[in-house]
């Protein structure tokens, strides 16, 4: 009789235990079907912004394209301007704070020749700036364009721009793609007289230089004028600064 009775409790805790897992699991299931339901409303939403998002990038390149446009006859009208100024680009190189230390005797000479500088943008992704020369003893053809293109891990890009990637870019996602235009240098041997010249290693290197890169894109094409102003303003404080020690020995003399 002891036996049976223990028998049928362990039964009867049996059953109610089934009975909790089997509570349980319609618990688990109803969780389930109402997580599940969320997700779907979380897609839907993260679809919906997409969407959104596209077509607020195609409206903004619109935009852009339509002010980019209003802006190409100034942009001519200052190219003429500019033209007209003696040794321009020669003074906002040389006195510049940055790229006046990149320069060697050589690079002003070819600044002689330098008629203009912009910066055009493609895309989101990808812009060239290009430089415009009149004809020169150093090389052709007149124009060089140097094109950027931000990638990120799995687009493609050529053998050679991913050797020249710097540290930085080799341990990052991102990285810049960099075509250069091909340029005939008159005399093969400058390229070995003149290895660090800043236009040897512009036009030579597809290295992605960012600090010179802004600075084209900052101080030579967006902020141009004031960028002018100020080189002119350093070359007088140079020259004021190298007059006044041979005011102070003529004066001395006398």
């Amino acid at each position: 009789m002891a036996e049976n009775r223990k028998r049928k409790r362990i039964e009867d805790d049996c059953k109610v235990i089934e009975k909790k897992h089997s509570s349980m699991s319609e618990e688990i299931k109803e969780a389930d079907k109402d997580s599940s339901h969320h997700l779907d409303i979380l897609m839907d939403i993260k679809n919906s912004v997409a969407e959104i998002q596209e077509k607020e990038e195609e409206e903004i390149a619109a935009i852009q394209q339509k002010y980019s446009n209003l802006k190409t006859p100034l942009m001519l009208s200052r190219r003429i301007a500019i033209e007209g100024i003696t040794r321009f680009w020669r003074t906002v190189f040389e006195y510049h704070p940055i790229l006046q230390c990149q320069l060697e005797d050589v690079d002003l000479e070819i600044l002689e020749s330098l008629l203009f500088l912009q910066v055009t943008d493609i895309e989101d992704s990808r812009f060239s700036i290009i430089l415009d020369f009149r004809e020169n003893r150093f090389f052709s053809p007149a124009r060089f364009v140097k094109s950027f293109r931000l990638c990120g891990d799995g687009d493609d890009e050529d053998e050679l721009s991913i050797e020249n990637r710097n540290e930085d870019e080799k341990n990052s996602e991102e990285h810049v793609e960099i075509v250069n235009s091909e340029i005939q240098w008159t005399n093969q041997e400058f390229l070995k007289d003149h290895p660090d010249s800043f236009f040897v290693q512009f036009f030579m290197t597809k290295q992605h230089m960012a600090d010179i890169v802004e600075i084209f894109r900052n101080d030579l094409w967006e902020d141009l004028f004031d960028s002018y102003l100020q080189a002119l303003s350093r070359k007088e404080e140079l020259e004021l600064e190298s007059t006044v020690p041979e005011l102070v020995v003529t004066y001395s003399n006398d």
